[in-house]
């Protein structure tokens, strides 16, 4: 008796040993579970040229972005008249924000991303989502385009309107009631890729596919990384004076050159007025009588490509940059990483550019550079870093 008491004693303190254990364990990995999904999502937010600037919420001071900093919920991003930055999700989307814009970042997370777009333009590269309920948003002050995997434009007008441009995907687009702030979905419509829409600030709504020279707008071509070639439409040509057309072309952009008289072509007669000689290619900037023309882009940046375009982290190695216009490049940025013209990178010559991959982050990016003349180029998603 004695020994069966102790034996049947034994199993019960054995089988309640494993009841707590395996309660604590539980509440451990629950504990976990809850800090995680908890854990607020955060975003990156770099600046891609000039000033980006970004007021967390509860603070009336904006601060200026110098390269890369982490950003979150309530906060405030603006750019200078000048100034791009971009907003890089943990998912892998993005929103590149325009000259003279502002966006409030309303939510962030796994299932829901909404931006607020108060004034300017902004462009997203939405990351492809399977799950149910899981979409991204941008909400101007009468409008609302909501997106499950696509590639945007958005821009809030003064007068209270808005547009949007689709390159990649449908986007849904609705009217937002401005004293709410809800979105009407019953009067909601579906833009596919390539049609530009447009609501008025009396909710009219109106669709008509982009023409060749909105395809072709600097603002489009640096988010979607392509341009159309023999694209007129819309475009007025740059007109050359006679004097741009028959001075002696430049050999050396350091060596000063002569001036020459600029002729009223309409009149017939001399203004008395100088005019620098013809630009060379690589050349921009003011013409200078002592110092001619500084080399430089010219306002012609463009990112072409990027090779290769899968690179690891671990393995180092390079990345070559191929366009025109380098020769004025300042920065490169990749993820959170901003590479400057001091050391940062090597300009090879005006359409070469080589830069480390060892110093990169790990994941999917969009490849942006920007130039002393405040002109920016980019490819959209152009960059895989593994480890």
């Amino acid at each position: 008796m004695p020994s069966q008491f102790f034996s049947t004693k034994a199993l019960i303190f054995a089988v309640a040993g494993i009841v707590v254990a395996a309660g604590a364990y539980f509440f451990v990995t629950k504990s976990g579970d809850i800090q995680e999904s908890a854990r607020a999502a955060t975003a990156t937010a770099t600046t891609i040229n000039k000033i980006l600037s970004v007021t967390p919420k509860g603070v009336l001071t904006p601060a200026e972005i110098k390269e890369s900093k982490e950003v979150s919920e309530g906060d405030k991003l603006s750019t200078s008249k000048d100034g791009r930055g971009i907003v890089e999700m943990e998912d892998g989307s993005t929103a590149v924000l325009d000259y003279s814009s502002e966006m409030i970042i309303s939510s962030l997370g796994a299932s829901r991303t909404s931006i607020a777009l108060k004034t300017g333009s902004v462009w997203a590269q939405v990351k492809k989502v399977l799950g149910q309920g899981e979409f991204f948003e941008i909400k101007t002050q009468n409008a609302v385009a909501v997106v499950r995997g696509t590639s945007f434009g958005l821009t809030s007008h003064a007068d209270g309107s808005s547009t949007l441009f689709v390159n990649e995907g449908t986007v849904r687009f609705a009217p937002v009631d401005p004293k709410t702030g809800a979105a009407d979905f019953v009067k909601a419509k579906d833009v596919p890729a390539g049609d530009k829409a447009m609501l008025s600030n009396e909710n009219v709504f109106t669709e008509t596919p982009m023409t060749p020279a909105e395809r072709n707008n600097e603002w489009v071509i640096f988010n979607t990384g392509k341009a159309e070639e023999d694209a007129t439409d819309g475009i007025v040509p740059t007109v050359k004076t006679t004097a741009e057309t028959e001075a002696a072309p430049v050999t050396d952009a350091a060596t000063p050159a002569t001036a020459t008289t600029v002729t009223n072509a309409a009149e017939g007669v001399n203004s008395g007025e100088t005019a620098p000689p013809a630009r060379p290619a690589n050349a921009c900037g003011a013409f200078s009588e002592t110092g001619g023309y500084a080399a430089d882009s010219s306002g012609s940046l463009k990112l072409a490509s990027i090779a290769p375009a899968s690179v690891s982290q671990s393995g180092g190695g390079a990345i070559t940059l191929t366009g025109t216009g380098f020769v004025c490049a300042t920065t490169v940025a990749i993820g959170g990483k901003v590479f400057d013209g001091e050391s940062g990178f090597t300009v090879v010559d005006n359409s070469t550019i080589i830069l480390p991959a060892s110093e990169l982050p790990i994941g999917v990016f969009n490849v942006v550079m920007a130039d002393a003349l405040g002109n920016a180029a980019g490819l959209p998603r152009a960059l895989t870093v593994t480890r």
